[in-house]
């Protein structure tokens, strides 16, 4: 704990009346309650806390890492004084993404107050399942893809009700991916030949959209998928025009691609493959056409997703719930926050800035393993105040390189009948640090 340095008499008069000087004394601790849960995975149910989960408190000033553990109802609480800013704390569980909150204190949370009815001065953590846990969560679906158009058409498909690994795309004929574990599912699928794949233009065709109802599985399945045999989809297109974010250091331009897709907010399922991209005549936003399958998903809820690319690997998305209305024009799409790559990449736990960061929007850190999330660092409402300095992490799996980017998110809506998104969220290219 840092005590605070109280301003002492300049010059020491009437002594003899005053034979003493007045000590500084430590401030009051303030407490901090932490709730860290699973990531939502479905549209019911409970949040399932991450009991027995280690949780550490790093506290404003520099102070010793505090350890503790995460109550069966999913809480801990730390004290300490919040009024030296930064800190951060974290919650690492085996099976779960390392998550962490950069400058939390109560103050802080009740900026941006939790949706799930904890008090508004308590922090509220997710992490999502690592995939080796997802695959053990759920069943391997596999098998043949039968009365395809032709051997070179291509298969997008994906199951309900998982929210990782549980969609395909292959020009293969067979498939692979992961299904929920106990419970009945339902396959989309999309048919389609790619007649233009360039930087700037994309043209599909589609041939055809189906649906097959699953019964409930509790083991790997070979289940061989009759097109033919499927349920057939009606599909109809919506047109929409996503027009590029203005900023000095946005490298949206030349080498630019624009998506238009509607997903699942609930797993991978896509409802609306993309028809066309093409960038508009004064290059500055892509006409995007998609075809909705006509199928309903409830409990699932429709998110239309529309993105822009860079060719830095920067993007920019815009997400609103349900499908979008034909002939709706995106213009306010975030910048991608900057940050300076380096020659020879410095350490993580080096002073981070990052520049040209949207004005309202939340910041988030997600640090790669690989191709695997392994750390996901979430700003508090006041984590930009100054450069960034992130402690050790909390349990050390990564390797000697890892790339992180930096995400700017804002406009949270909620999802009834839980959950919630953020319709404009930017991400930055990727920038290499070492652990």
């Amino acid at each position: 704990m840092r005590a605070l340095v109280l301003a002492r008499a300049a010059v020491r008069i009437a002594v003899a009346l005053v034979p003493f000087v007045a000590c500084a004394k430590d401030p009051a601790p303030t407490a901090l309650t932490i709730w860290a849960f699973e990531e939502r995975s479905g549209t019911d149910g409970a949040d399932v806390p991450l009991a027995g989960a280690q949780v550490a408190f790093d506290p404003p000033g520099g102070g010793a890492r505090m350890l503790g553990t995460i109550a069966p109802d999913g809480h801990a609480t730390f004290e300490a004084d919040f009024t030296a800013g930064g800190g951060m704390v974290s919650v690492f569980d085996a099976d779960h993404v390392l998550v962490s909150v950069y400058a939390p204190s109560p103050d802080a949370a009740r900026e941006r107050p939790n949706r799930i009815g904890k008090p508004a001065s308590d922090v509220v953590m997710f992490a999502p399942r690592l995939d080796d846990a997802v695959r053990r969560a759920t069943v391997e679906l596999h098998g043949a893809l039968v009365s395809k158009h032709d051997l070179t058409s291509s298969i997008d498909l994906s199951a309900s009700g998982v929210p990782q690994l549980g969609a395909t795309e292959t020009t293969d004929p067979s498939y692979v991916l992961r299904a929920p574990r106990g419970r009945p599912f339902f396959l989309i699928g999309h048919e389609s030949h790619n007649v233009t794949l360039a930087a700037q233009n994309i043209e599909n065709e589609l041939l055809g959209s189906f649906r097959v109802d699953m019964p409930a599985l509790d083991a790997d399945t070979t289940h061989d998928v009759d097109i033919a045999k499927a349920t057939k989809l009606g599909t109809h297109l919506v047109h929409t025009r996503a027009e590029f974010p203005k900023s000095v250091t946005s490298a949206f331009g030349t080498g630019t691609s624009g998506f238009g897709t509607v997903v699942s907010a609930d797993s991978g399922i896509l409802l609306a493959p993309i028809k066309s991209s093409r960038p508009s005549s004064d290059g500055h936003a892509f006409d995007l056409e998609m075809s909705v399958a006509e199928t309903d998903v409830a409990p699932e809820r429709p998110l239309t997703r529309v993105s822009l690319v860079a060719a830095d690997g920067s993007r920019s998305v815009r997400l609103e719930p349900g499908i979008a209305a034909d002939g709706t024009t995106w213009s306010d799409f975030l910048a991608p926050p900057f940050v300076a790559a380096s020659a020879t990449p410095t350490a993580l736990t080096d002073p981070i800035v990052v520049d040209d960061f949207p004005a309202g929007g939340e910041l988030v850190m997600n640090v790669y393993a690989g191709t695997q999330l392994a750390w996901i660092i979430e700003g508090s409402a006041r984590a930009l105040d100054g450069p960034i300095v992130l402690p050790v992490p909390l349990e050390v799996r990564l390797p000697a390189l890892v790339a992180v980017s930096f995400v700017a998110r804002a406009d949270r809506v909620d999802l009834p009948p839980r959950g919630e998104v953020y319709r404009r969220v930017s991400t930055s290219h990727d920038v290499l640090f070492r652990r």
